[in-house]
């Protein structure tokens, strides 16, 4: 009912018009923070993003190479190995004729060694030297006059069996020969082949190496990278956070701080007010008292 004998009203109105100001901060700092937020994201983001294209054709670039001198080497070392199939073609065709010998020695069983000598006796170099023997012990016994005699027949089989055993015998000796030929091609090829595999699996291991080791540093730079990025989120985050809380908490501030000071004026302003009210009612006071006390009837002069 007093506010007009006091400042309080231009304090509230002062109070108000701080609270805007304080509230077109609040709207100011917070647009200005929430862009800081955004930009710093997506200049982070763009970043990380260019980075890991970086990083991917960076990998790409290492691995093309690799697995191209890979694959020459892959094929240096196949060819390697192919180079000794000759030698093992080589020990093979040996291995027919070891293989016959075997047979004539009975090594392969009975029916082996039987069908050997039967076959060597069907071939046909021998069947002309046992026709010549023959017509030989004919000749001979045509003239005697013995043709068709015992002796004759006993003859042509002495004569027959002898050339089969002197002959067989050589041709064992022939195959027998084929023996460390075979040894000797199928050990070199095989240690050949061993050798050149060795090389081929190293070539492998290397080059299958390089390449696991170009990937697990790509991985590793991209956690990394990873890390980085969330690192600085986290630091936009906060730089946003605590700018905002800031923000408030000056608004805060203000705000009380204009409150205090409209209590502080109103009260400062209400003790001045009533005071000069309690001393113009102390001063009419004492007009009134000496007004009474000096006439007689109210208005009268004192005689």
């Amino acid at each position: 009912m007093f506010d007009f004998l006091s400042g309080k009203d231009e304090a509230e109105e002062a109070a108000a018009k701080n609270a805007a100001l304080y509230a077109g901060y609040g709207v100011d700092t917070s647009n200005l923070f929430k862009g800081y937020k955004e930009d710093a994201t997506n200049a982070l983001t763009g970043a990380k993003t260019a980075a890991l294209g970086k990083l991917g054709q960076g990998l790409t670039d290492t691995l093309n190479p690799l697995y191209e001198g890979l694959r020459g080497s892959v094929a240096a070392g196949n060819a390697g190995v192919a180079a000794f199939n000759p030698l093992s073609d080589l020990g093979k065709n040996y291995g027919g004729a070891v293989n016959r010998y075997y047979d004539t020695l009975g090594l392969n069983g009975p029916d082996a060694a039987r069908a050997a000598q039967a076959g060597y006796v069907a071939d046909p170099g021998q069947q002309y030297q046992l026709d010549e023997a023959q017509r030989a012990a004919m000749n001979a016994a045509s003239r005697t006059g013995s043709v068709g005699g015992g002796s004759t027949a006993q003859a042509i089989g002495r004569d027959a069996l002898g050339i089969v055993n002197k002959n067989y015998g050589a041709y064992q000796d022939r195959l027998a020969q084929f023996a460390p030929l075979q040894l000797s091609a199928t050990g070199q090829a095989a240690t050949g082949v061993a050798g050149a595999n060795k090389t081929l699996a190293d070539i492998y291991n290397q080059g299958y190496g390089a390449i696991g080791a170009a990937n697990q540093q790509n991985a590793t730079q991209q956690a990394a990278l990873e890390s980085g990025f969330g690192s600085d989120i986290a630091n936009v985050l906060g730089n946003y956070t605590t700018g905002q809380g800031q923000s408030l908490k000056d608004i805060v501030a203000g705000n009380a701080a204009g409150n205090n000071s409209i209590a502080a004026q109103g009260a400062a302003d209400a003790s001045n007010t009533w005071g000069a009210i309690g001393a113009a009612l102390g001063a009419a006071g004492k007009v009134a008292s000496g007004g009474f006390g000096a006439g007689g009837a109210w208005g009268q002069p004192k005689a």
